[in-house]
């Protein structure tokens, strides 16, 4: 799962474009989707291993193997039902806004959210760059994958991914997207209650709650302390005054040390949208 700083990076890095493109007066309008194929989709899909445009009859999908969704609009896609849908030239980026673990597009008439899952970032290329270069290249010789990218007029925003896995989504309105992990940046108070149901129950489980904080934060809290993770861990700990080799019991059952962790990670994320970071 990416880290709430590699979040809030992508986001203002998406924020950035957003406001250039404003600035400047370029068209926002989507005029394509492009996409590389799996290795089991390259042959019928892109046999040569270039990146290639998506259209209206597009199956793809990636995600987790249990719920994959689709990179091509479903209220776009051409269907018996539907057979005549609109053109994605309808949509246009009209804004852009984040969770702990995904970025959100708005796009005019739909919302689109990726969650990163893995190996994911982003990339803006011009034009130029991408026709002359990025889609004559085959992913091999890149060594990395165009997991969904916007082409825009004078841009292209590429989503990069190292194993293609990620998570889209697309929907009419942002309130139909799936709901993220509690943010402790924008909703400390409602974060700080799930932390204290968290140790409520953990306090009343079978653990002999020895095993270190900090593991145990990312491996069975990680709904809670989302975001937290290896990078992050030493840098919150250190900053709150605990030690990383603290276990579980001697940070949770203490308030102090457990009111100091929080602040810390608040802190962690409030940083991250600094100036300095901008």
């Amino acid at each position: 799962m990416p880290e709430i700083r590699e979040c809030i990076a992508h986001y203002l890095c998406m924020l950035w474009f957003f406001g250039f493109c404003l600035r400047e007066k370029l068209d926002l309008q989507l005029l394509a989707l492009w996409a590389d194929a799996s290795e089991k989709e390259e042959k019928k899909l892109a046999p040569d291993g270039l990146v290639y445009r998506l259209d209206a009859s597009s199956t793809v999908v990636r995600g987790n193997a249990n719920a994959q969704t689709s990179l091509w609009p479903g209220p776009f896609k051409k269907t018996k039902a539907n057979p005549d849908p609109p053109s994605i030239r309808t949509l246009k980026l009209k804004g852009v806004s984040y969770s702990n673990r995904t970025i959100i597009l708005d796009m005019g008439p739909l919302h689109f959210q990726l969650a990163y899952l893995t190996h994911t970032s982003i990339q803006f290329f011009s034009k130029e760059t991408w026709e002359n270069t990025v889609t004559k290249t085959h992913k091999k010789t890149r060594k990395y994958y165009i997991g969904l990218a916007f082409e825009f007029s004078n841009h292209v925003v590429a989503f990069l991914s190292l194993d293609q896995v990620f998570q889209p989504h697309w929907a009419c309105s942002q309130m139909e997207l799936p709901e993220g992990p509690v943010d402790v940046y924008t909703s400390y108070e409602q974060f700080l209650s799930n932390v204290a149901d968290w140790i409520r129950k953990r306090a009343n489980s079978s653990s002999d709650r020895l095993g270190l904080a900090c593991e145990v934060m990312r491996i069975n809290g990680n709904k809670v302390w989302s975001g937290f993770g290896v990078y992050s861990s030493s840098e919150v700990f250190h900053d709150s005054g605990n030690s990383p080799l603290s276990t579980e019991r001697e940070i949770f059952d203490s308030p102090s040390r457990t009111a100091r962790l929080c602040e810390s990670l608040w802190s962690y994320a409030h940083k991250s949208h600094s100036e300095k970071m901008r």
